[in-house]
């Protein structure tokens, strides 16, 4: 098998309180949890990751997105605790009170029950698919 590399550069500029640069201070600081590659590949790879392999294999296999829904879970759970929240699991429970109900897009019930089932039988991520913990 053939290595490849490819690098990625962001450079962020802006005024002291920019969210971006907040975020990019962060990650660079050495109060990160892991190392700053994995941060920043573990963020992009749950969002991002599905669509980079339908492009380049034009299709994405199921294991791979549920890796990916497994990851944006659990994010979404330390967000809640961030909260002083507890998850229920519900995938669309948590709406801010401040956005307008006839805004936000609703997901059927068949389509949170499957997303639920799918994520009860994921205990870790599949072999080959990296794990925050």
């Amino acid at each position: 098998m053939k290595i490849e590399k490819s690098e990625i550069r962001i450079r962020i500029k802006g005024e002291e309180n920019n969210k971006d640069l907040v975020l990019a201070k962060y990650l660079n600081s050495e109060k990160t949890p892991y190392k700053t590659k994995e941060m920043v590949m573990m963020a992009l790879s749950a969002y991002w990751l599905p669509f980079a392999y339908k492009d380049k294999f034009g299709t994405v296999d199921r294991e791979c997105i549920l890796s990916c829904l497994y990851l944006l879970n659990l994010q979404r759970d330390y967000l809640l605790q961030m909260l002083g929240r507890e998850s229920n699991g519900d995938v669309t429970e948590l709406v801010s009170e401040n956005i307008q109900q006839e805004k936000v897009i609703s997901v059927s019930e068949d389509i949170q029950q499957e997303i639920k089932n799918e994520l009860d039988i994921l205990e870790e991520p599949k072999e080959g698919w990296f794990s925050p913990f």
